[in-house]
């Protein structure tokens, strides 16, 4: 794309604002895309959002919802994960109609389970994975373990995606009003 507007722009400030413009869309196209994920281990979960990082211990987490995306609750905030979204009514409807063997896929929706616990969906497995990890870790520390509020979640912003996300922006408008 950039190299089809680029031939049609005759100076150096159009190849510029083409370049610049097919860069940013690549990268927003990474971060808001590829990049989110949630990393499990034995004590923590990591949520990657196109924002922000989040490490929330095991022993603070409080509830794993689903009803608009998997969601991690703990008395510090709530937490959604970016790559674990609720399925929409198709997907919905396919994979309940896989996991529950039922002949229509209304029955199958109609089962009692929430649409974002379907197994099979992003965020019904994803939920499944760390609803697993955290009761095993309940069930191997048991009284031990320390209190929901002992360790906050840790937080990190990501002020390079932020920054770029804005900046490149203002580049290619300051370049749009430089006279040719």
């Amino acid at each position: 794309m950039s190299i089809a507007i680029a031939t049609f722009a005759r100076d150096w400030t159009g190849i510029a604002i083409a370049t610049l413009g097919c860069i940013w869309l690549l990268f927003v196209v990474y971060a808001g895309l590829w990049r989110p994920r949630i990393d499990i281990d034995e004590h923590s979960v990591t949520i990657v959002n196109p924002l922000r990082t989040v490490g929330i211990p095991l022993s603070s987490l409080i509830h794993v919802d689903t009803k608009f995306s998997l969601t991690l609750i703990t008395e510090f905030g709530r937490f959604p994960v970016a790559c674990a979204p609720q399925p929409g009514a198709f997907a919905a409807r396919k994979a309940a109609k896989r996991s529950t063997e039922e002949a229509s896929s209304r029955a199958a929706l109609d089962s009692g389970r929430r649409v974002g616990d379907i197994p099979g969906t992003e965020s019904g497995d994803a939920a499944a994975l760390v609803r697993d990890r955290w009761e095993r870790y309940r069930d191997t520390h048991g009284d031990s373990a320390p209190d929901t509020d002992a360790f906050p979640p840790s937080r990190q912003r990501h002020v390079g995606t932020l920054v770029v996300m804005g900046v490149l922006p203002a580049i290619i408008v300051a370049l749009s009003l430089i006279p040719g």
